[in-house]
């Protein structure tokens, strides 16, 4: 049974409410152009980091004002995509679910207060950062709020194998980076990959489509957890050799893969990704990129500003430490 509680507001309206300026519009044009470039060309290291969940306004503000000054020394190499999800799954479906679900006054959960808080906060972001803003992709209506603003999309490991995710993303028009299964399967995300690539036919909104697929889908390797919460990485060269020998068969040569440093590949020790990301760079050269999972502070806390409320995160003393490391490596 599902008993009602409020109408939310249509996309339209939301986007009337708070509308891109030109400079803004310019932006995000240019977002795009540079994720695709990196993407298909490969013309600089892409590295997306931020907070594991977007859990406060000021908080992810001021960091991605660091992050703006950090990028500026760096962009000629590496080009930074802001990670701001405001919608997170959780394994039981308990706990903090980001910034989509905001409370009202009255303690009780007001979607419509969390789509306007998220949409101020990409578009302050977009101004501060001039960079591809990139979220996952949690919810397909979510989608529709954003599309104006989001240059990158993600679709989280425990939707990778669904096939309502899989089909929209092959419409959308913009990347997307899709994450192995949380169990690990490395042929479920090669076929994923090729489900997302291809044209599909798909119900969304009471219509039907017919997607165009979507050329600048991507794999993202991020270890895999076993029944028995033991985490295994697949940050190595024989997982890369396994993947691309699946994609193969698909006739899917040379895909692009961005690394996730951190979640089982990282065991959730934050200090990890600094060896998992030194280590994409110096030795594995079909790696196109990086995930940092990165805040103002380091570890998790549910009260402390610009303090993961959900994974604990990176510092950003040593985020922008190992990002120059990482420049100096490419250099060479």
């Amino acid at each position: 049974m599902f008993n009602f509680q409020r109408n939310l507001i249509a996309p339209t309206e939301l986007k009337r409410l708070l509308p891109l300026t030109k400079e803004q519009i310019e932006i995000k044009k240019a977002s795009d152009l540079m994720l695709v470039n990196a993407i298909e060309n490969r013309d600089k290291y892409l590295v997306v980091c931020g907070p594991c969940a977007a859990d406060n306004y000021e908080a992810v503000v001021e960091y991605c004002k660091m992050l703006k000054k950090l990028s500026d020394k760096v962009n000629d190499k590496i080009l930074i995509c802001p990670r701001i999800f405001t919608a997170k799954p959780r394994s039981r479906g308990e706990g903090y679910l980001g910034m989509m679900f905001e409370q009202n006054s009255s303690g009780e959960t007001d979607i419509n207060k969390g789509l306007i808080e998220c949409r101020k906060l990409f578009l302050e972001c977009m101004s501060i950062t001039q960079l591809p803003l990139a979220v996952e992709l949690l919810y397909f209506e979510q989608y529709g709020y954003f599309d104006d603003v989001v240059s990158y999309l993600f679709i989280g490991a425990r939707t990778s194998e669904s096939a309502p995710h899989r089909n929209f993303a092959s419409g959308v028009d913009v990347p997307v980076g899709i994450k192995n299964p949380a169990g690990g399967n490395l042929k479920s995300l090669a076929e994923a990959l090729y489900c997302v690539k291809n044209p599909k036919i798909c119900l969304f909104n009471e219509n039907q489509y017919l997607t165009s697929g979507n050329n600048h889908a991507h794999i993202v390797l991020r270890g895999q957890i076993n029944e028995d919460g033991t985490y295994v990485s697949n940050c190595n060269e024989n997982s890369i050799k396994r993947l691309c020998s699946y994609c193969g068969e698909l006739n899917i040569s040379k895909p692009f893969i961005l690394m996730d440093c951190s979640h089982a590949n990282s065991g959730k020790y934050p200090k990890r990704q600094i060896e998992n990301a030194i280590f994409c760079v110096e030795n594995l050269p079909k790696i196109g990129g990086i995930m940092l999972e990165s805040y103002i502070n380091e570890g998790n806390s549910e009260t402390a500003f610009g303090t993961s409320r959900t994974d604990p995160c990176l510092s950003f003393t040593d985020t922008e430490s190992l990002i120059l490391k990482l420049y100096s490596s490419l250099s060479k």
